[in-house]
């Protein structure tokens, strides 16, 4: 039993509240009630079981070995909808005492489908940085409404969704960042999430460079990805 809340968009094969009336061996029939909100075509179980709506209603399933529901279920708990982002590219230096994008294209656009969801975010990537110990501030950032995503506030401290101060052995230190933020979604329109970045001081010799090692011309050098993710959950 659930209510499907979106039309025409494929969201998940054997779902639990529809499993019992598959078999994977030979068909089976049952009956069984779902509320639905639109006219078009939502649950498609063959091909020759095909439902058009109608507010409520009751009719009888012939299920095939597989299964998939057209339209998204609502699940409080469950996850609606998840998105992710995977970029290689090479970054160089982007040392600020002030608060700036790292690079546009770890940019990850996301529209949530309901408007009393949760949005998780969580990223990781590797940073090169010489031999100093000033605190790199990352922090998440909605670009579409200028605001900050799940950062700490206290007085005149920066705030961060992470902080930290590096151990520093050589040019080719690899320090691994990893992010989380949970922020609600509000509404249902279309935003844009991005990492922003400051250094505690921009001085000579102090960079910050994202993806490689500054050394790449042997084993000692490295890349490594930027991984980004956004989990809608339903409340």
């Amino acid at each position: 039993n659930g209510t499907l809340l979106t039309a025409n968009t494929p969201y998940m094969q054997y779902n639990e509240y529809f499993s019992r009336w598959v078999s994977t061996a030979t068909p089976i029939t049952n009956s069984a009630s779902f509320n639905v909100n639109y006219s078009a075509p939502l649950l498609s179980l063959s091909s020759t079981n095909t439902w058009t709506g109608g507010n409520t209603f009751t009719q009888p399933i012939v299920a095939q070995s597989s299964m998939t529901v057209y339209g998204s279920i609502y699940n409080p708990g469950g996850t609606v909808q998840t998105k992710t982002l995977i970029e290689k590219g090479l970054h160089p230096d982007n040392s600020n005492s002030t608060y700036k994008e790292i690079t546009s294209n770890w940019r990850l656009s996301f529209t949530p489908k309901f408007s009393n969801s949760i949005l998780i975010l969580r990223c990781q990537f590797n940073v090169n940085n010489p031999n100093d110990h000033f605190i790199r501030h990352f922090k998440f950032f909605d670009i579409t409404h200028s605001t900050d995503v799940c950062v700490g506030t206290y007085g005149t401290t920066t705030s961060d969704t992470v902080a930290i101060r590096f151990a520093a052995y050589d040019v080719n230190d690899s320090q691994p960042v990893t992010m989380m933020g949970i922020v609600n979604a509000n509404d249902t329109t279309p935003r844009t999430y991005g990492v922003w970045f400051r250094k505690e001081n921009a001085g000579s010799g102090a960079y910050t460079i994202f993806n490689y090692s500054s050394s790449l011309n042997n084993e000692a050098g490295w890349t490594a990805p930027f991984v980004f993710t956004i989990e809608e959950i339903a409340q």
